[in-house]
């Protein structure tokens, strides 16, 4: 069970947990009534990972693909789209056949459901394309495999995509472009935020790219809310004490601005030991 304070969010989000992925449970705490308008994940790294398995790895690749089924089944549930903000494979040049047929079963199973994909630093394939692309033909698939402004996942407004990119070059242009277009409202990505934690230990990083990057904090901010992949674990930023909203230096006039992890649906790593699993609605 969640922490109370994590139980839900400024602007209505909520958490869905996900306590135990191989007894197939689901444990919504929207509120009843509430509408959904997206369910969104990242960092599944589906894979038969050997550590931790019984049976040489077959156990923890059903837990990931469980995962990604209990993600879409909760968007089927609920009449709305699925976002992944990547890392959905492990291997960062290939596809593992085992995983890769396992993925493309449950999209079968879930075609009905609107996928929208940000490819991370692990979906690549050795031709340097995202590895993603095997997934873009199937129904109702939109892949960003560049960066772009497009309608947002949820129906209102838009959306700067931002998929992993090699370098932070060409985020200045993109950021002052969805500036200026009005209608954009929130940034969504896979990058590791500066001032982010990772392992059992909440360490807090010095590393990673720091949210005035991204028009979320500073003077010339241009969003009010940015969603991210690379971090596995469900989170705000900042000094931590105000939840799942980041304030922090930059704020010159008080007002508040948000930056989400996700977070893995279920541990994958050794930094994902504790027990707060879950997806973002």
């Amino acid at each position: 069970r969640l922490p109370a304070d994590l139980g839900a969010a400024e602007g209505g989000a909520r958490w869905c947990g996900c306590p135990s992925v191989a007894k197939r449970q689901y444990m919504a705490v929207a509120a009843e009534g509430e509408v959904v308008k997206a369910i969104v994940t990242a960092d599944l790294h589906i894979h038969p990972f050997r550590e931790c398995s019984l049976d040489g790895g077959a156990d923890r690749l059903a837990d990931g693909l469980g995962a990604l089924r209990q993600t879409l089944q909760a968007a089927r549930d609920r009449h709305c789209s699925w976002l992944c903000l990547g890392d959905m494979k492990h291997l960062r040049d290939r596809w593992l056949n085992a995983v890769l047929n396992g993925v493309l079963q449950v999209f079968e199973e879930y075609h009905d459901v609107p996928k929208f994909l940000v490819p991370g630093n692990h979906d690549g394939t050795a031709g340097g394309r995202s590895g993603l692309a095997a997934l873009d033909e199937l129904s109702l698939v939109s892949l960003f495999e560049e960066p772009t402004i497009h309608p947002a996942p949820w129906g209102d407004g838009k959306v700067l995509y931002w998929p992993h990119q090699p370098t932070l070059d060409a985020l200045p242009g993109w950021v002052e472009k969805a500036r200026k277009d009005r209608k954009v409202v929130a940034v969504l990505g896979h990058v590791f935020i500066r001032g982010s934690s990772l392992g059992p230990d909440e360490v807090r990083l010095d590393k990673g790219v720091p949210l005035e990057a991204f028009g979320l904090a500073g003077k010339s901010r241009a969003f009010m809310t940015g969603l991210f992949g690379d971090i596995h674990k469900m989170q705000g930023i900042g000094d931590g004490s105000s939840g799942l909203t980041w304030r922090g230096p930059g704020l010159e006039d008080g007002s508040r601005h948000v930056a989400f992890y996700p977070g893995s649906p279920c541990a994958q790593n050794w930094g994902e030991r504790e027990t707060q699993r879950g997806t973002l609605l």
